[in-house]
């Protein structure tokens, strides 16, 4: 009997050894670690802005239209027209009219940015129409040499990208 249970003993302690082994082997298999990847971001090209035009005769107390194209590259992804301000320098009378005296606050030709009520959506490698409603006025503040003037109206167009599943915006109310 002592035979039997010296034999139950060594095959025990033989299983319990096997099993341990066995959890060594697993744990020196395995292993974690961490690192980092590295991506470098684009860089957005300038929107085109062409064809910049008043929509319309202005006159003391008047408002005109102004519109103007924006021409997106197509390595930018989709882009938001976002706001319109007006150009260093600042809405300018032809040289005639200015020689007269329409010129700087004489003109009295306002630019009004928050005409600008929906943000435009310019898809990649395509152009946009931006048409904002009563963005130029004449004021009652122009002067007679202004009469018969054509104008420049210089314009910097802000924009951000947007994701491409982003909605457009809805149109504005009128």
């Amino acid at each position: 009997m002592a035979k039997s249970t010296k034999r139950i003993a060594v095959i025990a302690a033989a299983s319990v050894a096997g099993v341990a082994i066995a959890g060594i082997a697993f744990a020196a298999w395995t292993s974690s670690s961490a690192g980092k990847g590295t991506v470098e971001a684009g860089t957005l090209a300038k929107v085109a802005v062409s064809d910049v035009a008043i929509n319309g005769k202005l006159r003391p107390g008047a408002f005109a239209a102004l519109s103007m194209k924006v021409a997106n590259p197509a390595d930018n992804g989709r882009m938001k027209v976002t706001s319109i301000a007006l150009a260093e320098g600042g809405i300018r009378a032809n040289a005639a009219a200015e020689a007269k005296g329409c010129t700087g606050a004489a003109t009295g030709v306002v630019f009004h940015p928050e005409a600008m009520k929906t943000p435009l959506i310019v898809e990649a490698g395509t152009t946009g129409q931006l048409v904002l409603e009563k963005a130029i006025e004449m004021t009652n503040e122009s002067v007679n040499s202004c009469q018969g003037a054509t104008f420049s109206v210089p314009v910097v167009v802000t924009a951000e990208s947007i994701a491409e599943d982003a909605p457009a915006p809805a149109p504005a109310a009128s």
